[in-house]
């Protein structure tokens, strides 16, 4: 019946120690090993754009990437978790589709309240998780039933794109595209113009009415953004005249500033920007315009055939409008000659048919039914030809006469016949015989 004193102890790993004194001076020591309880955790990363899914290319950029996780046995995130004698940390990848990414099951966390924060990146937008996340792990609890810590990070930002109107008179068939640049602008020090993947965009000639419109830029913070917007005109084949010429179209080379005005609400969140164009930049849209001019010109001429029975006489012909007009009479010329018109210049409105006639200037009380005077028979015919005048979509005009790309030139052919008389007379000699 003697007094047994006994002891207990826990040990750093987990067992428990019992020995006691007997009466009669022996001492025994029985050692009882106990697993303490046990789960699972597992750490989610998880990211969303302006609060929602993510959607966005931006936004799938800015949040793919690598994210690093530690876990830590008290609040203040001092004591880090260790499981045999190891800090307990994790690494996830989100990847570019923006989904969320899982790590495996971490086993052996002994049952209590841990605190998980992420470590990197450390970046400002996306917002880090500051504040560490509060999980608690049960004993048994593995697999299907085991624990997640969640963490979600939430990339702030607002979008814009600008864009650009094409107008031109015509659109030449030689130019398939107009091209525009937009480049960043003056801006203050501090800020970082943002720019989009993309800083050229083009109207077509498949849909001209259709804007040029450049990728979205991402803004992630208020403030006022400068930007110029050009077109991209080529080296002048007209350097003689005004503005930047190619092919008959007259480029515009102006800077024009564009301005991205991005806000806060009342609560501090991004509004929707607002886009101002223009050198007042009190514009709502942009339109670059373009003119496009063409030339082009119908040259005539007429022969008078030869004949030297004309000698040194000399002839005129006349230029005639389709309503008999007389646009222009010719220098004279002798049998054998060309008389040649001057040409005349078609412009772009001119595009179209054209009748023009060609005839002998007569002299006074000579037509078609009285062609002849002074011995000279008059060619009265009139030459009659259709010009077609065609926009040639390279700053030219095509000229073509009667379906001809030439001009076969008429001839006129004057006779000349001469008439006289002879007159005879005969005397009686007198004789008054």
């Amino acid at each position: 019946d003697g007094n047994v004193t006994s002891r207990r102890q826990e040990t750093a790993e987990g067992t428990t120690e019992r020995g006691g004194e007997m009466t009669s001076g022996t001492y025994e020591t029985v050692k009882f090993t106990n697993k303490l309880a046990t789960g699972s955790l597992k750490i989610q990363k998880l990211v969303t754009e302006n609060g929602s899914g993510v959607s966005s290319d931006a936004a799938k950029k800015k949040l793919a990437g690598n994210y690093t996780f530690a876990e830590y046995t008290d609040k203040d995130c001092t004591k880090a978790l260790q499981i045999d004698a190891e800090d307990v940390t994790v690494s996830l990848t989100i990847p570019e589709d923006g989904s969320s990414a899982t790590s495996d099951e971490i086993t052996g966390i002994p049952a209590g309240t841990y605190y998980v924060k992420e470590t990197s990146p450390t970046t400002t937008n996306p917002s880090p998780v500051t504040n560490p996340v509060a999980v608690t792990v049960e004993a048994g609890k593995t697999g299907d039933a085991t624990v997640i810590a969640a963490i979600t990070n939430d990339y702030k930002h607002v979008e814009a794109a600008p864009k650009v109107n094409k107008s031109i008179n015509v659109w030449p068939e030689s130019v398939g595209e107009f091209k525009f640049t937009l480049s960043a602008g003056t801006n203050n020090a501090d800020v970082e113009t943002p720019m989009p993947d993309e800083n050229e965009a083009t109207v077509s000639a498949s849909s001209p009415t259709d804007p040029a419109v450049f990728g979205s830029i991402t803004f992630e913070k208020a403030g006022k953004y400068n930007y110029t917007i050009q077109e991209v005109v080529p080296e002048d084949d007209d350097p003689g005249t005004e503005g930047i010429q190619e092919n008959g179209i007259t480029y515009d080379a102006t800077a024009y500033p564009v301005q991205i005005e991005v806000g806060t609400d009342s609560a501090g969140k991004l509004t929707t920007p607002v886009i101002h164009y223009g050198a007042a930049l009190n514009a709502t849209s942009l339109t670059i315009s373009n003119t496009y001019a063409a030339e082009g010109a119908a040259t005539f001429s007429a022969a008078k055939a030869a004949n030297a029975n004309l000698g040194d006489r000399t002839f005129q012909f006349e230029l005639l409008d389709e309503d008999d007009n007389v646009i222009e009479t010719s220098a004279a010329v002798r049998q054998g000659q060309t008389a040649t018109f001057t040409a005349i210049p078609y412009a772009l409105a001119d595009a179209g048919e054209h009748t023009y006639k060609i005839r002998e200037k007569l002299p006074d009380g000579v037509d078609a039914e009285n062609p002849t005077k002074d011995g000279v028979t008059y060619d009265t015919h009139v030459q009659e030809t259709t010009v077609t005048v065609a926009n040639a979509g390279d700053g030219t005009l095509t000229v073509t006469y009667d379906g001809n790309e030439s001009f076969s030139t008429p001839e006129f052919d004057n006779q000349y016949a001469a008439e006289g008389a002879a007159t005879f007379s005969a005397a009686k000699a007198a004789n008054a015989n």
